[in-house]
């Protein structure tokens, strides 16, 4: 029997066969001893050669999302190549809710209010904060901002989360007394402990935009100006560190193919405007 192969299993959880890309779920050995949280069962069969990819990918991300609040089963994941920021081991970075819905999967852990899991996927680069309950959409940016939750929000910069999705205008003008935003404009630089959450990881970091100080602001200008320099140099070293852990054979390699996947991309684009 393939290590991989379908088993019959009771289902634990809901499934809208409506909502689903599949009638019924699909379980094998290795998603079973994920429901049923048995850690030294998936390390035994991660060593005998079974494989997350091997898991059916939509009953995957359904128990996911039942399965967010456990760390010592999420750590095991993210031990055996679950990591959603690059190359081959790249996954999908969303869960399904029972009625079929997509989560964020680093959504649905902040949501269960798991701190420690939260953090270990934004750590392994899990970024996707966008919610779907029961149809209706929400931001997880806007949700923690709303919830004045400060560390979240770290977590979030600490690991190259773009700042911006924070401080932009409509948020600033929706919630002027929020904790969160105000942490964030009182603490500038957040040093970062990874870029995993950053979109220029596997690209050349540009140089930031420095304002001209003109007659009357001078002073508060140099300032601004030296923090967007501090915040770059840290951002490039993060990205430095991240290219030693991973190799740079390795990130040169994700880089090509992430170029190529690009420029293909394009092309195709171009030819569906073109036509």
């Amino acid at each position: 029997m393939d290590i991989n192969e379908a088993i019959p299993y009771a289902w634990p959880f809901g499934w809208d066969s409506e909502n689903m890309s599949r009638e019924a779920p699909v379980v094998n050995r290795l998603l079973k001893a994920i429901i049923e949280k048995n850690v030294n069962e998936m390390n035994d069969l991660f060593s005998k050669g079974a494989t997350i990819k091997g898991i059916d990918e939509a009953t995957f991300e359904r128990a996911l999302f039942h399965m967010l609040g456990d760390y010592p089963v999420i750590k095991c994941l993210v031990e055996h190549g679950f990591i959603g920021a690059y190359g081959d081991y790249e996954y999908c970075q969303t869960c399904l809710e029972p009625a079929g819905y997509f989560w964020g999967i680093l959504a649905r852990a902040w949501v269960i209010g798991n701190m420690d899991v939260f953090k270990l996927l934004a750590q392994n680069g899990f970024g996707d904060m966008s919610i779907c309950s029961n149809g209706e959409g929400y931001y997880g940016e806007e949700l923690i901002i709303k919830r004045n939750d400060v560390q979240a929000a770290i977590i979030l910069m600490e690991n190259g989360y773009p700042r911006k999705e924070f401080l932009c205008e409509r948020y600033m003008n929706r919630y002027p007394n929020s904790e969160v935003l105000g942490y964030l404009q009182l603490h500038p630089l957040i040093p970062r402990k990874t870029i995993m959450l950053d979109d220029f990881k596997f690209r050349e970091i540009p140089l930031p935009r420095l304002e001209e100080p003109g007659f009357f602001n001078r002073k508060k200008v140099r300032q601004r100006n030296k923090i967007l320099l501090q915040d770059y140099e840290d951002r490039v070293i993060a990205q430095e560190r991240f290219k030693r852990e991973l190799g740079i054979e390795k990130w040169n390699e994700i880089v090509n193919k992430k170029e190529e996947s690009d420029n293909v991309l394009s092309m195709a684009m171009k030819e569906i405007l073109d036509f």
